[in-house]
């Protein structure tokens, strides 16, 4: 099945915030603390959606997932427990999460290839990305893309690792 991003729509929000309050419930129930409190909240996927930085996940033109990717410095990346491995212009990843009920399928790591494409093509070779320290599975993917694990950051709901990747330009399809 193809997985593929787009950008989000207003229509998309409902959909949008039902994957990303299921995804809250299966952390809370995996004993995973990120996510916990009030955020992410309609608020910030509203404010992704005006600055354009909202993308869906979709197979078979279905929403099945939500990513934010940020081409603005993170503010909250300038102070790191620890040292990025790479250097210059970065975008963000924020906000992955794929519907509870579409776990297991490798659609995580297809709409990571997506968004590796996404920014590439915005001509940005630098990707970072946190997450929290009992997030296995997160942790797990971005090891297997080839992520570096660079410290620790604190974020608004607490100290998360950081990781980066620099990609390579052979990639765009």
């Amino acid at each position: 099945m193809k997985v593929y991003l787009k950008e989000m729509d207003p229509s998309d929000m409902e959909v949008v915030m039902s994957v990303i309050e299921e995804t809250k419930k299966v952390f809370k129930h995996m004993g995973i603390d990120q996510w916990q409190n009030s955020y992410p909240n309609e608020g910030t996927i509203l404010n992704d959606l005006k600055d354009k930085n909202g993308y869906t996940i979709n197979v078979e033109n279905k929403v099945i997932g939500y990513v934010a990717i940020q081409f603005e410095p993170d503010p909250n990346y300038n102070e790191i427990k620890g040292a990025w491995s790479t250097t210059g212009v970065y975008a963000t990843i924020h906000r992955l999460a794929i519907d509870p009920n579409n776990r297991g399928k490798g659609y995580a790591l297809k709409a990571m290839d997506s968004i590796e494409t996404i920014i590439l093509k915005k001509s940005v070779s630098t990707i970072r990305v946190d997450t929290g320290y009992d997030n296995e599975g997160m942790r797990n993917l971005l090891e297997k893309l080839g992520y570096s694990e660079c410290g620790e950051v604190r974020v608004n709901d607490g100290l998360r690792i950081a990781y980066d990747k620099r990609l390579t330009y052979g990639k765009i399809n």
